[in-house]
């Protein structure tokens, strides 16, 4: 590879200044200690939206284990109407319920991807949360999407061979996300 595709500056010297990453992006330290996203265009101008949005590290939840509050490989994340956040925990085939601040609530599931039941997970690789707080689950290693209550009880499934994702619009309905499409859920 040439040298378009790499970091043009040492990982010390990023912080403060600007650094292109495979050609094609920016990163600026802000007065916030945040970060701004910035575009290069075909002829290697680096723009910056003053519009663009800010990023900044208020707190780190990273402990690598299977203990409650623990990750092993945490895959995707969503939240609900009262800022609780669910993390998908793929390697421990789990979900995991924490407060805004980190703090951990509860968790479901456990790895079965032979004969599923309610709380049996394998491999799951996405999740949304609709209006309601219902919590859904794209269980790709048991092909099928299963809705449970924000405090973890089962609700429902529905088989989805090759569900990837899941995505819930603001209208509660459910799209799976395949590997050959979208769907949407009844």
């Amino acid at each position: 590879p040439g040298s378009e595709n790499v970091i043009t500056k040492e990982p010390s010297d990023i912080f403060g200044t600007k650094a292109t990453l495979n050609g094609v992006s920016s990163l600026t330290d802000t007065t916030q200690k945040g970060f701004e996203y910035g575009q290069t265009n075909s002829y290697g101008q680096t723009t910056v939206d003053n519009s663009s949005i800010k990023y900044g590290l208020f707190s780190t939840w990273n402990i690598r284990g299977a203990q409650y509050g623990q990750f092993d490989n945490p895959w995707d994340g969503a939240t609900d109407s009262s800022g609780n956040v669910y993390v998908l925990d793929k390697g421990n085939n789990r979900v995991q319920k924490f407060d805004s601040s980190g703090n951990y609530i509860s968790k479901w599931g456990s790895l079965n991807c032979n004969s599923p039941e309610m709380y049996d997970l394998c491999f799951p690789e996405g999740i949304a949360v609709d209006s309601n707080n219902n919590v859904y689950v794209s269980d790709r290693g048991n092909g099928r999407i299963v809705k449970y209550s924000s405090s973890g009880v089962y609700i429902t499934a529905w088989n989805s061979r090759y569900a990837n994702d899941v995505a819930i619009d603001s209208n509660d309905k459910v799209f799976v996300i395949e590997y050959n499409g979208v769907k949407k859920l009844d």
